[in-house]
């Protein structure tokens, strides 16, 4: 088989045999290949996330997602784009370093690689300030370009929306997510409303948010002050009745998940019998920066239903004390990751986690 081409070329562990047949052993086509089956695949941004007046860490929703749910022990893979510059090479290294898989991001030269600026306010809540190194509309990310592999790494797919803000990058991972989909993939969609990324009205955002979860999530993340955006329902009512997030999206969406930080997290999915809720209280820790909560939340309670399930929608299966085992898993990894700065460094280990649990 051609070098080149081989290099370019995913497939499933599956075909290993098929690999070890016509070159002897399929560890050497694993390297040439880039052969790999991964719990989870994460579609979108990785960037530098730069505290005002401190240190740039390595950030990104889906980026921390992967990192945290190796942590957790699973695997995973990346599937976005950087600028072929320094930064970006920084990024994929850091990246691998964790275990997460890099085969399929992009490096695009003659656009950087995005950095954001995070403000913290004095209870480690972070603002979203602006992107400092290129204007919003310049950097890699939005340039991102369609890939048909994601169905030959995974059954499962977690992906946020801030790619919906640029045309570009709106095309390439609607037409990924829709090839995956029809390959049998399940989807997690984290809402993760971020307004200093559109240039778009809100009203065109939410629609576009909008129809992007009911035509590609099987389960719906979505915090309780995104609910009251997005939907108009109090922050209180969302976490208090899921049922009613669940009922504001399409019949294709099976499950939400309703975070409210240290008020805990909810949960309504679709069943035969009817939906089913659940509620969990959540964690007093010292929050520092909460960065990556959100994304390490959503690591924790695929780990946990990966564990169960690997199609998500059958997660509407189990009983609801079962998910509020899962919720509450997700709640005490985002709770620590808060303890400490960086998305990513703060990221617990199943055992931490398992140890926290213990003690409360």
């Amino acid at each position: 088989v051609d070098s080149l081409w081989a290099s370019t070329l995913f497939i499933g562990r599956q075909d290993a045999e098929f690999l070890e047949c016509i070159c002897g052993t399929s560890e050497v086509r694993e390297q040439k290949i880039g052969l790999f089956d991964a719990d989870a695949v994460a579609v979108g941004e990785l960037l530098f996330d730069c505290v005002v007046g401190g240190s740039c860490l390595p950030g990104g929703a889906p980026a921390n997602v992967c990192s945290a749910l190796v942590k957790l022990g699973n695997s995973s893979c990346l599937f976005g784009a950087v600028g072929d510059d320094e930064d970006g090479h920084k990024l994929i290294e850091s990246l691998d370093e964790a275990g997460v898989e890099t085969s399929l991001i992009q490096k695009l030269a003659g656009h950087p690689t995005r950095r954001v600026l995070v403000g913290l306010k004095p209870d480690g809540d972070r603002v979203f300030e602006g992107f400092d190194g290129g204007v919003n509309t310049d950097f890699a990310d939005v340039y991102i370009r369609p890939s048909e592999d994601l169905s030959q790494v995974s059954t499962v797919v977690v992906t946020g929306t801030l790619a919906l803000a640029f045309e570009t990058s709106n095309k390439a991972v609607r037409s990924s997510l829709k090839g995956a989909r029809s390959q049998g993939l399940s989807t997690l969609v984290d809402v993760n409303w971020r307004p200093v990324f559109w240039e778009d009205s809100e009203a065109d955002a939410k629609a576009e948010i909008f129809d992007y979860v009911n035509s590609c999530a099987d389960i719906v993340k979505i915090s309780d002050d995104e609910v009251e955006f997005l939907m108009g329902i109090s922050p209180e009512l969302g976490l208090s009745k899921p049922n009613e997030v669940l009922q504001a999206f399409g019949d294709g969406v099976t499950g939400v998940l309703v975070t409210a930080g240290p008020k805990g997290a909810s949960f309504a999915f679709r069943s035969e019998g009817g939906i089913k809720t659940g509620f969990v209280g959540g964690f007093a820790v010292k929050a520092v920066d909460t960065t990556g909560a959100g994304d390490a939340f959503v690591a924790g309670f695929l780990s946990e239903a990966l564990a169960k399930e690997s199609y998500l929608p059958n997660v509407s299966r189990l009983k609801p004390t079962e998910i509020e085992k899962m919720l509450e898993f997700a709640c005490a990894a985002g709770a620590l990751t808060t303890t400490a700065n960086g998305a990513m460094d703060a990221q617990p280990t199943r055992t931490q986690v398992e140890e926290f649990l213990k003690n409360q």
